[in-house]
């Protein structure tokens, strides 16, 4: 006994349209999720100013991230500034 009394044809198509309502809700579940989730910037790790402006959007108030804008204030603030030494952008990138 059936619970609805329609031609079988009508069953396959009552079940294709359901498949298609959940696969639609499915994918505007995912496309919402995914919209929400938060947009990772890339850092240059070779610009100075670029570095020390994202670790003081991460914690201001930390005390590593703090010491470490000390060590790199006096390759800030030089007109010719060399490039950042590989140590302090290793730790850059340990604190990021």
């Amino acid at each position: 006994m059936e619970l609805i009394a329609l031609p079988s044809f009508y069953h396959s198509l009552i079940f294709f349209f359901f498949v298609i309502v959940i696969l639609i809700i499915a994918g505007v579940f995912v496309f919402l999720a995914r919209k929400k989730r938060k947009k990772v910037d890339r850092v240059d790790f070779d610009n100075i100013y670029s570095i020390s402006i994202e670790l003081q959007k991460i914690d201001p108030n930390d005390k590593e991230i703090k010491e470490f804008l000390q060590k790199i204030e006096k390759f800030k603030y030089r007109k010719n500034s060399s490039p950042l030494p590989k140590k302090f952008k290793e730790e850059a990138k340990r604190l990021y």
